[in-house]
């Protein structure tokens, strides 16, 4: 079973600033026994990889002649590995941000750093402990072609 709330907000001002952001949180829980389990042990427990919460918050900032930039901060609650929860995940943040530059009217160059701080994020306990992706860093071209 799962059930929860969400909530998402966008505010623009400063006629070029924006700010949004957005918050889950869930209660999701096992109802019926896993067929093949023993009821006593999974019923009630916490379902595996869904966190308590999920939160991230954006800035974004965009110049006139068309630079632009943004820096988001992303949370998620504890959860669990395993259906047992005997395998915790531990809460994170992670930090992200990216930049565009125009070169030319129909181009701009893009930069973007996710785990922009190289947090070591635990997504795996089973059978071994695996973490998340580290520090990655994009960048790239966007053309737009005329219709």
């Amino acid at each position: 079973t799962a059930r929860g709330v969400e909530i998402n907000g966008r505010l623009d001002f400063a006629e070029r600033w924006t700010i949004s952001a957005a918050y889950a949180r869930l209660d999701s829980f096992i109802r019926e026994a896993i067929p093949g389990t023993d009821p006593a042990t999974t019923v009630g427990n916490r379902l595996p990889q869904v966190p308590t919460y999920r939160a991230r918050a954006t800035v974004w900032y965009r110049s006139a002649p068309g630079w632009a930039g943004s820096l988001s901060v992303g949370a998620m609650g504890e959860q669990f590995e395993d259906d047992l929860n005997l395998l915790p995940l531990a809460a994170a943040v992670l930090v992200d941000a990216a930049f565009e530059i125009p070169i030319i009217d129909a181009a701009q160059f893009t930069i973007r750093v996710q785990n922009m701080f190289d947090e070591a994020v635990a997504i795996r306990r089973a059978p071994v402990l695996a973490y998340g992706a580290p520090r990655l860093v994009y960048a790239g071209f966007t053309l737009t072609f005329p219709d």
